[in-house]
């Protein structure tokens, strides 16, 4: 009895091993099939969506899944790679905030710069050389000259003309010379400011009285227009602040342009005042973005402070720092940086520009 049993212990051992040596022989022989298995499992087991539909018998709904999560990978990567992109190009933001502040609380006034549309005062000029014992005819030749140099005639360059006024073709040789026709014979401010009445004030800043002492005087540089500006902070002046909005608090202004003194400049027929508002340290091209003003009318200008601030590179604004080579102590901005351009080209190309634009 005991011996039988040796033999099926033997023989039971003996198939085992048999079935182990097969099972070898088995995965020596198909190792692809292992991994695909491997595969199988993992696609079964994974929590990526569409995966486990790769081992499907189904050729066509296999393909289908393979192609949905192959596009959504492949966009997934470009997303990524648009997200990279736009982060390393610095993107911007413009932040908007509005201080509402308390009743005390107040601003800087902006600067005003006016100028009549009459280059030289008739009046003035008529007056100058009446006291240099000219006659009335040669008065009216002189103007004749003026108004064929302001209109740019070819007939102002004859030797005539040279002779009978040689004050036409005077060059100042530094941009600041007061012996210039524009500065003597140009619209004088405490002229143009209505006398003060009872009922009203010819100027007047937040309800308190101003008058020609307030403003500083200057040229154009393009039209030669003779100009004045408020509240420009120079000059020892302090700069005046505001706390308040509305028609009753600001600047008021109550001028006479002179109409009977405008010589006559078929070129600019314009009669009135041309206005800019701008902040005190930056170049007032009140020729180009003024606004013109007609006489016999009011005009209002309601105006909102804003600051911006444009980073330099590598931000997209590629904002550079700099000074203006005709005066370092204005700010730098968009059209005083064109304006500068534009007189590095005069320079180049003519060898000449306006003596405002010296450097």
């Amino acid at each position: 009895m005991g011996y039988e049993n040796n033999t099926v212990n033997i023989q039971e051992e003996e198939d085992a091993t048999r079935l182990q040596r097969n099972s070898i022989s088995s995965r020596d022989l198909h190792p692809q099939r292992q991994e695909v298995e491997g595969w199988k499992t993992f696609a079964q087991d994974t929590t990526l969506h569409g995966a486990r539909f790769f081992s499907t018998d189904n050729v066509f709904r296999r393909l289908v899944w393979i192609v949905a999560v192959s596009g959504c990978t492949v966009f997934c990567i470009h997303q990524v790679y648009n997200f990279v992109g736009h982060y390393y190009e610095r993107p911007f933001g413009t932040k908007i905030t509005v201080d509402i502040g308390d009743d005390n609380t107040d601003l800087p006034f902006p600067a005003v710069t006016l100028c009549n549309l009459n280059a030289l005062d008739k009046r003035r000029y008529i007056n100058y050389y009446v006291t240099h014992n000219y006659s009335k005819e040669i008065l009216d030749k002189k103007l004749q000259d003026l108004a064929l140099m302001i209109r740019r005639s070819k007939e102002v360059s004859t030797e005539e003309v040279r002779n009978r006024t040689p004050e036409l073709f005077h060059r100042p040789e530094v941009g600041d010379e007061t012996e210039m026709s524009q500065w003597m014979f140009g619209h004088q401010i405490e002229r143009m400011l209505l006398p003060n009445s009872p009922h009203f004030s010819s100027c007047s800043i937040n309800g308190l009285q101003c008058n020609a002492d307030n403003f500083t005087s200057s040229l154009s540089a393009l039209m030669g227009f003779k100009c004045y500006t408020f509240n420009s902070a120079e000059e020892g002046t302090p700069l005046l602040k505001t706390s308040s909005a509305g028609r009753l608090s600001g600047l008021s202004l109550r001028l006479n342009i002179e109409r009977d003194s405008y010589i006559t400049n078929l070129l600019s027929p314009s009669v009135g005042i041309i206005i800019l508002i701008h902040d005190q340290k930056t170049y007032s091209p009140v020729e180009e973005f003024g606004i013109a003003i007609q006489p016999g009318m009011s005009t209002f200008c309601a105006i909102k402070r804003r600051k911006m601030i444009n980073l330099m590179k590598p931000y997209a604004t590629n904002c550079r720092s700099g000074s203006l080579m005709f005066d370092s102590n204005l700010a730098y901005t968009k059209q005083a940086c064109m304006i500068n351009c534009r007189n590095d080209y005069m320079i180049k190309e003519c060898g000449c520009t306006a003596s405002k634009f010296q450097g």
